[in-house]
């Protein structure tokens, strides 16, 4: 206890332990601990406390009603300093917070690029039906095949790529 917190047995015999507290400190979990102490029942929790030179901590607590003759006469408490632990966790929430933004907006980026695209690609192949209808020589009708024949492939492979982006999303 002394290690974790910097007090030492003088600081902390007879005293409640609110002193620990702070602003920071969630009112949710002291209500918790409170109440399991109202009605004698074991709790386990984390709770934010701050050590003697006024640093925070995040502190996992165990404490456990001992009793006697039926009635409990007092509590064994446990603690851990888990606060890397906390900060690991967060780091890892924001971590998968941003990757996840980061696949949405290419999941965005690649349907609009997509439609972006199939705007001139139809009209690259509007223009080769256009042509196509026209009497041209048997070498620029088959460029003009050629050249509809990719759009077409191109337009299917935006299609596949929208279709991608709408499973991501």
């Amino acid at each position: 206890f002394n290690r974790l917190t910097g007090y030492n047995k003088e600081d902390i015999i007879g005293r409640n332990c609110r002193f620990m507290q702070g602003e920071g400190t969630d009112s949710n979990t002291t209500a918790l601990i409170r109440s399991a102490i109202a009605k004698r029942e074991p709790i386990e929790t984390t709770i934010l406390n701050y050590r003697k030179d006024g640093a925070s901590f995040y502190n996992k607590l165990i404490l456990t009603p001992v009793k006697s003759d039926g009635e409990v006469t007092h509590y064994i408490g446990f603690q851990q300093d888990v606060t890397q632990q906390r900060q690991a966790e967060r780091y890892l929430q924001d971590a998968k917070q941003k990757a996840e933004e980061s696949a949405h907006m290419k999941s965005g980026f690649l349907a609009s690029m997509s439609h972006e695209i199939r705007t001139p690609m139809n009209g690259i192949i509007g223009s080769c039906e256009l042509m196509m209808e026209l009497p041209l020589p048997s070498g620029a009708r088959h460029r003009t095949e050629t050249i509809s024949t990719s759009a077409s492939y191109l337009l299917m492979i935006l299609d596949s790529i929208l279709d991608w982006s709408k499973i991501e999303s």
